[in-house]
């Protein structure tokens, strides 16, 4: 006999489905960003379908737990799915208002050196999260540990940059200064998120049975 399949393996395997649908917007949208494309109406469009594809996350979720009776395994993956999309949710909106930032900074002429320095270690933040949800349970623990070690390095590059221009801004006024501020606290966000998932991820594998 063929090993049994548990209706709640089904479920969770559609969940699987669409947070691939959902990462594959945030990776577009982090190679538009960090090709300097500021089109607002592309970001808008990429965060309603973020935002709809979470929510039918949240919907998937809610209902596995209500047919399927989840074992404390199965609710750990459940919720941890929901939580992902949350967190890749909120990167399509810091997108959008780092475009809507930048793009009149743009118009001003302002170099953002801060935004530009914080903009590669978050999305590179970005790319390692999703490489990690793409490999789910096929990942070995010693690429699971040098992707958190990484992580942690460009999170700590990231909250370096937030400082720096925090103090600079704390001197005098300046509206590049203001905008470059405004870009990185989105972009420290981002790289908060990202940290978030892998970190529990990384809980997540390593709780897996062998």
């Amino acid at each position: 006999m063929g090993e049994i399949v548990r209706p709640i393996d089904l479920a969770i395997d559609d969940i699987k489905k669409k947070l691939t649908e959902l990462s594959e917007i945030i990776a577009e949208a982090s190679v538009r960003l960090v090709n300097k494309d500021w089109n607002l109406e592309y970001y808008r469009d990429r965060a309603a379908k973020a935002l709809k594809l979470k929510e039918e996350i949240r919907r998937m979720t809610t209902e596995a737990v209500a047919r399927f009776q989840p074992t404390a395994s199965d609710l750990s993956r459940l919720m941890f799915f929901y939580e992902v999309s949350y967190g890749m949710f909120r990167f399509s909106r810091y997108a959008l208002d780092i475009s809507r930032f930048i793009s009149a900074a743009d118009s001003a002429s302002c170099s953002l050196e801060y935004s530009w320095r914080a903009l590669q270690s978050a999305i590179t933040l970005v790319k390692l999260s999703i490489k990690m949800m793409s490999t789910y349970l096929d990942t070995s623990q010693s690429e699971l540990e040098g992707t958190a070690g990484l992580a942690e390095a460009f999170e700590k590059d990231v909250d370096e940059i937030l400082s720096s221009v925090l103090r600079e801004a704390s001197k005098k006024a300046d509206v590049c200064l203001m905008t470059d501020l405004l870009s990185v606290v989105f972009l420290e966000r981002i790289a908060d998120h990202s940290i978030y998932i892998i970190r529990n991820l990384r809980e997540l594998l390593q709780a897996a049975p062998e």
